[in-house]
């Protein structure tokens, strides 16, 4: 498809001997135009596509210019200005200087079209919780759930199934 829409072929682009199985040799094309399929899908396999750009603006506007967003990666010798690029790229995950974006205690996930929500870290964890607010009447005034007890009593905050245990207020002052 990249060839037929004007793509050059650098390397690959064939199935290796390996049976059973589905496999694609690694791949580069160059000369490809962002608006070519090959620079437009979300190619899961070893594919890559090398696309011209004239300054960081350009670049940043390429890489957002998609439906997709899994992940992506800023190669640089200025790390800080790896990270100002990064930050300005749309995508779940985004490395500096390295193959792999992913963490193994980071959150994984993409934007737009690239699934929602997140697997790993917090923020996996976030979409079981769900919070909810208590309240009770104590004499005449209604209290928050848990103010009022006893100084330095600890109180369990349950959450989505997740219990937290927090020392209450005045904790510190106890011997």
């Amino acid at each position: 498809m990249g060839l037929a829409e004007g793509a050059s072929l650098v390397t690959g682009g064939g199935r290796p001997d390996i049976d059973p199985g589905w496999y694609v040799e690694p791949t580069v094309f160059d000369h490809v135009d962002n608006q070519m399929t090959i620079a437009r899908e979300e190619i899961f396999g070893p594919v890559a596509v090398v696309i011209d750009y004239d300054g960081e603006d350009e670049a940043v506007a390429l890489a957002n210019d998609s439906e997709y967003g899994l992940a992506g990666a800023v190669w640089t010798a200025d790390t800080d200005r790896g990270e100002s690029l990064a930050a300005r790229i749309r995508t779940g995950s985004v490395a500096i200087n390295s193959p792999g974006a992913l963490d193994a205690y980071g959150p994984f996930g993409g934007f737009k079209n690239s699934g929602f929500g997140r697997e790993g870290g917090a923020e996996a964890l976030a979409a079981a919780h769900r919070p909810s607010g208590r309240r009770r009447r104590a004499g005449r005034r209604l209290r928050h759930f848990g103010a009022g007890h006893a100084p330095g009593r600890r109180r369990h905050l349950r959450a989505g199934g997740y219990l937290a245990d927090r020392p209450g207020p005045g904790a510190a002052e106890r011997p």
